[in-house]
């Protein structure tokens, strides 16, 4: 596919255009798009994302109202930055929140009762062998988001994998973010977008 018609594609997704699965446009309209309601915690997300650099106000706006949306009791990261965490924390503050920099830490923490709902895979060279191990434990109410997916060559190609996965239900690419979900009540469709 050309850059242009990408390009096109991607920003007609943006408004819900094509996006056929009702909760999938309210998802889109509600959660990635930022509408005209300004949640209480933005003026702390900015000032999270001023002070660490890591990622843009708006980035860190978006990964608050999708964790906000999605509810999850338990969160796992898999990270090397600060700033996700407190984002996270901020969205979710009465779930149980878990984060490292160590796959062998990450991977012992996916073991343990309730799984978590909420995977983060961030800032980490561990990526693949951290999605490895977080897929057999993905239940239908189990959201993974990944970062930086169109860091390298490498990291592109593979993000294309993981969308073909047959445990990946739906998958959208916001463009530097990938999400992925896995209830079975859903046909596989993947979504692209246009968000920076």
């Amino acid at each position: 596919m050309s850059t242009l018609r990408e390009w096109i594609n991607r920003l007609r997704h943006n408004r819900g255009y094509g996006v056929q699965s009702p909760a999938a446009f309210h998802f889109v309209m509600h959660v990635l798009r930022e509408g005209r309601h300004r949640y209480y915690s933005y003026q702390y997300i900015d000032s999270i994302a001023k002070r660490s650099k890591e990622y843009s106000p708006a980035h860190c706006r978006r990964l608050f109202r999708i964790a906000n949306a999605l509810h999850p009791q338990s969160i796992l990261s898999i990270d090397n930055g600060r700033c996700v965490e407190q984002v996270l924390k901020t969205a979710c503050n009465n779930a149980k929140y878990s984060a490292t920099q160590d796959i062998e830490h990450f991977t012992a923490q996916l073991m343990k009762e309730p799984p978590a709902e909420l995977l983060m895979i961030g800032d980490t060279p561990h990526y693949a062998k951290a999605l490895d191990k977080a897929l057999p434990h993905a239940k239908a109410h189990t959201a993974i988001i990944i970062e930086n997916i169109r860091s390298s060559s490498e990291k592109k190609a593979w993000w294309q994998h993981t969308i073909n996965r047959k445990e990946v239900v739906v998958s959208m690419d916001l463009y530097n973010t990938g999400l992925l979900f896995f209830d079975p009540q859903y046909r596989k469709q993947h979504y692209t977008f246009h968000f920076k």
